[in-house]
């Protein structure tokens, strides 16, 4: 049976790791998780909200600035979190799945391709990958995947390098037709950003019905 490190998050509810670790399985793979947000935040001994989010933002403005390339991925409990990583990375294993990893060092996303068939699939927009600066990430891996086709198109002309276009599929147990009149004209699911609310009030002033769902907005989250 063949052995898949998946770097993810499938111990958080409505991940999208999870159900991406559950159609590995039912395909016949054999997977190892690696939680790492959970496993940094087990390492971490500070217990202010505030002072965490201080660390968080200077270390990753320096990040950016390219000041410090490592010092955001060695605190907060992620130096111990990515040793942790790295040990596991040395082991032999069929493929290893990197997902999103904003915290995880992208060095070990290299070292990792010399050692295994590594893959890096992210699941959100250009304007995630300039905020958790994760160039490097699709740079070092040997494959990359992303869930737009257009951003795909992007990134492979950026990175002078292919960029795949792999979409997310449904579950169609959960998600199925109805036979139901329509009342709104537009359904929007993600996060509230201030050139999302742009688009959105103009099809509202243009009359258009849209109902939105996602953080930040007043109909809350959904999931799977």
């Amino acid at each position: 049976m063949k052995k898949i490190l998946l770097i993810g998050e499938t111990d958080q509810y409505g991940s999208s790791t999870i159900e991406i670790a559950n159609s590995l399985i039912d395909l016949g793979f054999e997977v190892e998780s690696f939680n790492f947000r959970t496993i940094a935040n087990n390492y971490n001994k500070i217990n202010s909200n505030l002072l965490i989010r201080i660390i968080n933002f200077t270390t990753k403005i320096l990040l950016k600035l390219n000041l410090s390339k490592n010092l955001y991925y060695k605190v907060l409990g992620r130096y111990e979190m990515n040793k942790d990583l790295e040990k596991k990375i040395n082991s032999k294993y069929s493929y290893v799945l990197f997902t999103k990893n904003d915290l995880v060092n992208p060095i070990l996303i290299k070292k990792s391709s010399l050692l295994n068939e590594t893959i890096y699939y992210f699941f959100d927009t250009i304007k995630e990958i300039n905020i958790y600066y994760l160039h490097n990430h699709f740079r070092y891996a040997k494959r990359a995947y992303i869930i737009s086709e257009t951003t795909a198109q992007i990134l492979s002309k950026t990175y002078q390098k292919k960029i795949h276009y792999c979409p997310q599929g449904i579950d169609l147990k959960i998600w199925h037709p109805q036979k139901k009149t329509k009342d709104i004209d537009v359904l929007f699911v993600g996060t509230k950003f201030r050139n999302r609310v742009k688009v959105i009030d103009f099809l509202k002033k243009n009359n258009v019905n849209i109902e939105c769902y996602g953080i930040g907005w007043d109909n809350g989250t959904i999931y799977e």
